[in-house]
């Protein structure tokens, strides 16, 4: 990004994607950096170069979608593979349907159930070490919903959900 660009664009805001598929593209202490981007810091180079700018840069990251199979594809993990978060925390916290399958049928994403404190604590920490350990404007949140559920297929049978309905 150059000020040239900047004149010329009229932006004053960049989304960032920080966290994609459960991986950071920065060295995290809580998960393995994006193997796509190991070895250096897009993120602080990012920032540098917007705020260089005077551009806001806002830490763009997943929230309850925490793994991908198109992504796994990409880093040559198997199809199954749910993701760096749900492997981290197990599979209590992940958000899954009736049958107890984790991924419905014809979507690439794993969740995390919102109702599982566990893997809302966590996803709390992961986005408190990106605004300690950088200079972000902000963090825009993506996937702060339920996956796009059609019936039969509906999810929320996980542990934690059902629990916090009796």
């Amino acid at each position: 990004v150059s000020s040239t660009i900047n004149m010329v664009a009229w932006f004053n805001v960049i989304f960032f994607e920080t966290v994609n598929a459960g991986f950071p593209i920065y060295p995290s202490r809580l998960l393995p950096q994006n193997p796509l981007i190991k070895g250096w810091d897009p993120l602080k180079a990012a920032i540098e170069e917007a705020h260089e700018n005077n551009i806001e840069l806002h830490a763009w990251v997943w929230a309850f979608a925490v793994g991908n199979t198109r992504h796994n594809l990409l880093i040559n993990k198997p199809l199954k593979y749910s993701g760096p978060i749900i492997e981290k925390l197990g599979r209590s916290v992940a958000l899954t349907d009736i049958s107890s399958k984790q991924r419905i049928e014809n979507q690439p994403e794993n969740w995390v159930s919102p109702a599982n404190k566990k893997a809302t604590d966590f996803l709390l920490d992961l986005y408190s070490e990106i605004v300690k350990n950088y200079d972000v404007d902000g963090i825009q949140y993506d996937y702060i919903r339920f996956p796009f559920q059609k019936p039969p297929t509906q999810v929320g049978f996980d542990f934690a959900s059902k629990n916090a309905f009796l």
